[in-house]
């Protein structure tokens, strides 16, 4: 297997797939910059491997335990293109969430 996630095993191709599936939601552009609010979720590392396949998306993951208030000062500073979190997780002000992660 290509990644062991509580009850959850995924192999290569699954994980490849879903990487690039997770990749297409992200905006269209040669380049773009995002926050990824990692989660020990199948979902997040498919994103995050899905950024690194296409070339053009670069994450900056950031825990699912981060303060609200560092989280908005990070966005303010950094001015990313997308934020792709838990859908139980407020989306800041100014953003749309990009993806959930809760698969």
């Amino acid at each position: 297997p290509a990644l062991l996630a509580g009850d959850t095993t995924v192999g290569y191709g699954e994980l490849a797939a879903r990487a690039d599936a997770a990749a297409g939601l992200l905006p269209p552009g040669p380049r773009s910059v995002g926050v990824l609010v990692f989660t020990p979720e199948v979902a997040a590392v498919a994103l995050f491997l899905g950024c690194l396949r296409s070339g053009c998306h670069v994450p900056l993951p950031v825990g699912e335990d981060l303060d609200a208030d560092l989280l908005d000062a990070l966005l303010a500073h950094y001015r990313p293109e997308w934020v792709a979190l838990p859908s139980a997780r407020p989306v800041p002000a100014g953003y749309r969430a990009t993806a959930t992660l809760d698969t």
